[in-house]
């Protein structure tokens, strides 16, 4: 019995290795994907992947070089928070991605 659990240990763990292998790795991913127009506003869409240190603030004015002066902190809130209904706009995960707007 304890030779049979040792053999189908095994087999689940070639399984793993071989889907994994096969598969490839999900994180390996640029950190910013291509634009995507959004069609109810005046901004695109961008992913970012989260640094730490990270903020959603500190993310627009490097998205957003040119106009970081003019930009509005309750409408970028506003607009992270519908682009990502379950993610805490202040607690930002490290090695996550999340969608920003990049405003014309």
């Amino acid at each position: 019995m304890k030779r049979l659990m040792i053999y189908m240990l095994f087999i689940l763990l070639c399984m793993s290795i071989y889907k994994d292998l096969s598969i490839g790795n999900l994180s390996s991913q640029e950190n910013i994907s291509p634009l995507e127009q959004s069609p109810h506003s005046d901004y695109t869409i961008t992913q970012i992947k989260i640094t730490i240190g990270d903020t959603v603030l500190s993310v627009m004015e490097k998205m957003n070089v040119d106009e970081s002066n003019q930009l509005d902190i309750s409408r970028i809130m506003d607009d992270f928070k519908q682009l990502n209904p379950t993610a805490d706009p202040f607690h930002l995960e490290p090695n996550a991605f999340y969608y920003f707007p990049v405003y014309k």
